[in-house]
């Protein structure tokens, strides 16, 4: 009675698990109770472990430290291949580093009997101008960022500062100065800013472009060369690096030289009648010649002969002091019969306006002898100037 118990035993056991034991032995299992003995071998075959990625799903990160996180089951060892790179055998979630660009991780698991599931995703990384890339860590933490202890980029618009963003220069005629400000780069690249100016480039000197490491600071200087006439000059300075700019806006306001003390009171009249407007400008007769060549009413700036017109071209500026001019004179070689006379009585000839520049043509008596010009308002000698070619 032992015996077929047991076998009935064996029997139950072998039909409950027909889907899950392979059966190997030498005679056929029929499912009938026999009592004849027979030799049976059976083996077990496992399942494939259950694998799930958790992290990295399948979006664009901003860092590149990225969390490796997964559940599985039914494992005897874990391990991943990021973009087909060595396996690396883990024993739980990680963190790792990665570059910018396209990633595919490959996770594996494999059960005891060899069995292996695999699992991969794709994602990608795009790590902002600025941002600090992501540490190593384990047990499902996502690490501490390398480089905590950088300061981070500014955005765009705070690439570089500068400590002025305006001159107001007074500068007298006929000298020079020299001017600076300072620009720091104020984030971790390295920066070109390129340099232009507009309005006044006949007048600033400075250097095209400036180069600043991560964090630096520089003096830039710039020239304003001299000017001629007594007209307020206004322009600015450009920086430039990438989409961001600064400008730096220039004032120049000339003044005139340091004149006798004799003339300073001419000077004074000169001015109150500018500035207050109370009666009528001053005529030149009544200005002594020392007090119309002290104070450069008018100047010569060119005169140069045109061989195809045949013309003198005298190039002459008035400063900005309002003061009635009744006459100009011009004269060849300090001959009085090779003069012109610009004036009030004649027709086509206009005298130039209070900070204007303008340009006169006259026909030589003698083209092959020109050399010197000079200029006269009223009886009063001005200056003289060398006649060039044109």
């Amino acid at each position: 009675m032992k015996k077929e118990l047991i076998l009935f035993i064996i029997f139950v056991t072998v039909i409950s698990l027909s889907f899950v034991f392979a059966v190997i032995t030498g005679d056929t299992i029929t499912g009938r109770a026999s009592s004849q003995q027979t030799n049976a071998s059976i083996m077990v075959i496992g399942g494939f472990p259950a694998l799930e990625i958790i992290s990295p799903e399948n979006k664009t990160y901003s860092v590149a430290s990225i969390l490796l996180n997964f559940s599985v089951g039914g494992q005897e060892s874990v391990w991943y291949s990021l973009d087909n790179s060595a396996n690396i055998t883990i024993n739980g979630s990680i963190t790792f580093s990665t570059t910018q660009g396209s990633h595919i991780l490959y996770l594996f698991a494999n059960s005891s009997n060899g069995n292996v599931t695999s699992k991969n995703v794709s994602f990608n990384v795009e790590i902002p101008t600025g941002t600090g890339s992501g540490g190593s860590g384990g047990g499902g933490s996502t690490g501490t960022i390398i480089g905590a202890n950088k300061t981070p980029l500014k955005p765009t618009e705070l690439l570089f500062e500068i400590d002025r963003g305006e001159f107001n220069l007074t500068i007298t005629l006929g000298d020079s100065i020299t001017e600076a400000f300072k620009i720091k780069n104020i984030n971790e690249n390295n920066l070109n800013i390129k340099i232009n100016v507009e309005g006044i480039v006949d007048l600033i000197d400075i250097e095209d472009s400036i180069s600043l490491k991560s964090f630096e600071e520089k003096n830039v200087k710039f020239v304003v060369f001299p000017l001629k006439h007594l007209v307020v000059r206004s322009g600015k300075i450009i920086l430039n690096s990438d989409s961001f700019s600064k400008e730096i806006s220039i004032t120049i306001n000339p003044r005139s030289p340091l004149i006798p003390e004799e003339t300073k009171e001419t000077v004074e009249k000169i001015f109150d009648l500018i500035v207050n407007q109370t009666r009528e400008p001053l005529k030149s007769p009544e200005l002594s010649c020392d007090d119309l060549q002290s104070l450069s009413i008018i100047e010569l700036e060119n005169a140069c002969y045109n061989s195809q017109t045949e013309d003198i071209e005298l190039i002459i500026s008035r400063n900005q002091y309002d003061i009635i001019i009744d006459s100009l004179t011009f004269v060849i070689n300090g001959d009085f019969e090779s003069s012109w006379t610009c004036g009030n009585s004649c027709g086509g000839c206009d005298i130039l306006e209070s900070g204007e520049i303008k340009t006169y043509y006259f026909s030589p008596l003698n083209p092959e002898k020109q050399e010197i010009a000079r200029l006269y308002v009223s009886s009063c000698e001005i200056g003289e100037i060398e006649i060039n070619d044109c």
